[in-house]
């Protein structure tokens, strides 16, 4: 997928970029709030109640995108790759092939998506300066799903009444009185609100991207790439939006011919308004269409928040002393690297990353609804920071001799992941107006959680090719985790080795294509794979009982600890063998019709 495909719309996350886009890659979308996490699943679903979702590797190092909230179990949560910019992506690569994702091991088993960002270019300084702007707008309503009119609604229930309870009602007005009465009103005080119309809006999108590259004549000089993206989307549903602040910058430089290095960072600052997750009363799509009727006016006589006909009025939720929803978040990803090349086919790289995000939530049940009301307020903060710190080596030798091609690289890699997250909430506020959880009078819970997470693995990959016609590409790796216990011990590292073998033949390479000459030729490919089936680390969690929490502290371990822990296995792998023909005829269209 090339940037050009990425630009031609505006897309809130990254991985909207790839709906559509690649072969064999699903992309679903779970959820319209603008930031919020999709699922993508690459050749299927690999396992029921495992982790399904993708490795994403960023400029060579993996970065966490698994979505957070204190309400994502809800669908109202947030996508760490809502934090990027797509101006800055060059390509993105989907590898499917089971060779192809060996070689990052276990984390790798639903495939990896490699995203490419921008980098200098040498020369004069070129300044680009892009802004879109588009609208989002409902879609056109069919007869099925569009709401009554309060004429209608007056007949359907007036029918209803007479129908249900004939010898209680003299005539038709006498059932629309009832009716009325139901509500504290009288027949004509109806005010014929399209509720839908009222909870939605015409969203808007904003997206505004300058980028600075350039870099000295010289092979020798340095090369940059500067980038500052403003972005906000505002959704079709009243309350809910993203604003996002991001930046970048990309340094590369190869001052001789034995040393190369680079710098590949970018900087994010999110704000999201999220409201409630669907199905909730205080959804407002779930109250335009469950809960209220045409009859009940938005607004009072006196100009105030009706609620006087109803216990529900999602206007109101979605005004500036209703509820709130609001998540902050922080990102910044650094990247640098050195290669040190000692022989023409000799080289050594380092490459380091680090992937901070922290993010921050705010939510609160005002009086404006009935659970709130009843609370006298109830407010909520969850505050969850993850660091993700990796560091890569590979030693690398590739040669040439006539018509044989050969690559060798051996590896070393090893991640460590520290997520800590706080939640409080508190309820029964003294005014309505504020809504600091410090104002709470009455503390309702309190928790912190600490996970520790370490990958350290050893891999090698081989490949081998006869004059572009015949391949062979072998792969070893392997992982071993570890996971922290209660802050004072580590469990046992979980390895296991994942070789890999893959052989190619490009026929379209062979002698007996020899006479069909460029453009009409392209390759052929027959694969013969043999892959070993494995899942990522699955981490759980396990409880502990009082007698294990007795015995631990027997062993010197604290009883203050949380009640449960977190367990990371890597599963026995079992060989696979998968045979792939992968022929793409479209090659010889013009020569014959298949």
């Amino acid at each position: 997928i090339k940037s050009e495909q990425l630009s031609s719309t505006s897309i809130t996350s990254l991985d909207q970029g790839i709906q559509g886009r690649a072969a064999g890659v699903a992309v679903l979308n779970t959820s319209g709030q603008p930031g919020a996490g999709t699922s993508i699943r690459i050749r299927g679903t690999s396992s029921i109640n495992g982790n399904n979702e993708p490795l994403y590797v960023i400029d060579g190092i993996p970065i966490e995108s698994s979505t957070m909230g204190i309400r994502s179990r809800e669908g109202a949560s947030v996508s760490p790759l809502a934090t990027l910019n797509s101006a800055d992506i060059v390509s993105i690569t989907v590898l499917k092939d089971a060779t192809a994702t060996s070689i990052y091991g276990a984390r790798a088993a639903n495939g990896v998506i490699v995203i490419t960002t921008k980098q200098g270019v040498r020369g004069k300084l070129k300044v680009n300066l892009t802004a879109k702007f588009g609208l989002e707008m409902m879609p056109n309503y069919t007869s099925r799903y569009r709401l009554l009119n309060q004429e209608q609604y007056e007949n359907l229930m007036v029918d209803g009444l007479l129908a249900a309870y004939p010898d209680d009602y003299e005539n038709k007005d006498a059932a629309l009185a009832d009716l009325y009465d139901t509500f504290g009103l009288k027949p004509g005080e109806g005010a014929n609100t399209d509720w839908m119309d009222e909870v939605t809006r015409v969203g808007k999108i904003q997206d505004y991207n300058l980028d600075i590259s350039s870099g000295g004549v010289s092979e020798n000089a340095a090369k940059y790439f500067l980038s500052f993206n403003y972005f906000k989307n505002e959704a079709i549903i009243i309350g809910k939006d993203l604003e996002r602040f991001s930046g970048r910058f990309n340094l590369e430089q190869e001052p001789g011919k034995v040393v190369k290095y680079g710098l590949n960072s970018s900087f994010s600052y999110s704000i999201m308004n999220m409201g409630a997750g669907g199905g909730y009363f205080s959804d407002p799509i779930t109250l335009a269409y469950g809960k209220m009727n045409p009859l009940i006016a938005v607004r009072n006589k006196l100009g105030e928040w009706n609620f006087e006909n109803t216990q529900y009025n999602p206007v109101a939720q979605r005004s500036k002393d209703g509820d709130r929803s609001e998540a902050k978040t922080y990102r910044a990803i650094l990247s640098p690297y050195v290669t040190i090349r000692f022989s023409p086919a000799w080289s050594f790289t380092s490459r380091g990353g680090l992937d901070l995000y922290s993010i921050k939530e705010f939510g609160y049940w005002s009086f404006l609804q009935p659970q709130g009301k009843g609370m006298r307020g109830m407010g909520e903060q969850g505050t969850t920071t993850r660091t993700l710190l990796s560091i890569t080596n590979t030693l690398s030798w590739v040669k040439a001799f006539d018509d044989h091609h050969v690559n060798m690289m051996v590896g070393q890699e090893a991640q460590h992941t520290r997520e800590n997250s706080s939640y409080l909430a508190g309820s029964n506020y003294p005014v309505e107006y504020l809504s600091q959880i410090e104002l709470a009078a009455k503390p309702s819970s309190a928790s912190t959680s600490l996970d520790n997470v370490a990958l350290a693995s050893f891999f090698f990959n081989g490949q081998y090719d006869y004059a572009n016609k015949y391949y062979l590409s072998a792969s070893v790796r392997t992982d071993g985790i570890f996971t922290k216990i209660l802050s004072a011990q580590n469990i046992a590292p979980n390895t296991n080795a994942i070789p890999t073998v893959d052989t190619t033949v490009n026929i379209a390479r062979l002698d007996t294509f020899a006479p069909i000459e460029a453009p009409h030729k392209r390759p052929i490919i027959i694969k013969n794979q043999y892959v070993p089936t494995t899942d990522p680390a699955i981490v759980g969690s396990m409880f502990i009982s009082g007698e294990v929490i007795n015995k631990l502290a027997k062993l010197g371990m604290p009883t203050s600890t949380p009640t449960y822990i977190k367990i990371a296995t890597v599963p026995n792998t079992k060989w696979r063998k998968e045979s792939a023909l992968c022929l793409l005829f479209s090659f010889l269209a013009e020569v014959f019709t298949i």
